[in-house]
């Protein structure tokens, strides 16, 4: 019988994300549900592993959100400069990733408005291989 593969563990791969996302795509990066933002931030960043992952034997695959939130300017318009720098910086790091047991399959990308907290999101989702 083949040994589970410990890294596809969700918070394993939380604390992996967080950890190549914290201060390279903002310094306010949530897992699994976002705080009501502090009056001096501009941005944040929530990342969501909501979905089952898949075990494929010699891998595992796991689907994940990564939400980009910016304040809106001050006539309310979407502050579309910071979410581009936020978008990039994600695809930056996501690019760079060189780590034994995890690298990236990217999936689509979007945007919508968050009205409980009146903020813009974009969002990436991606496929996380996961290998033993």
């Amino acid at each position: 019988m083949d040994k589970l593969n410990r890294y596809a563990n969700t918070s394993r791969v939380e604390d992996y994300l967080y950890s190549i996302l914290y201060g390279q795509v903002s310094n306010n990066v949530f897992i699994g549900t976002i705080t009501e933002p502090k009056g001096e931030w501009e941005d944040m960043v929530l990342i969501d592993c909501d979905l089952p992952m898949t075990d494929y034997g010699p891998y595992s695959r796991a689907t994940v959100y990564v939400f980009l939130y910016a304040r809106p300017i001050p006539d309310g318009k979407k502050n579309a400069a910071r979410l581009i720098q936020m978008e990039d910086a994600l695809c930056d790091v996501l690019d760079s990733i060189q780590d034994e047991h995890y690298s990236v399959e990217r999936l689509s990308n979007g945007a919508d408005y968050d009205g409980q907290i009146n903020w813009h999101r974009n969002f990436v989702y991606f496929n996380l291989i996961i290998t033993k």
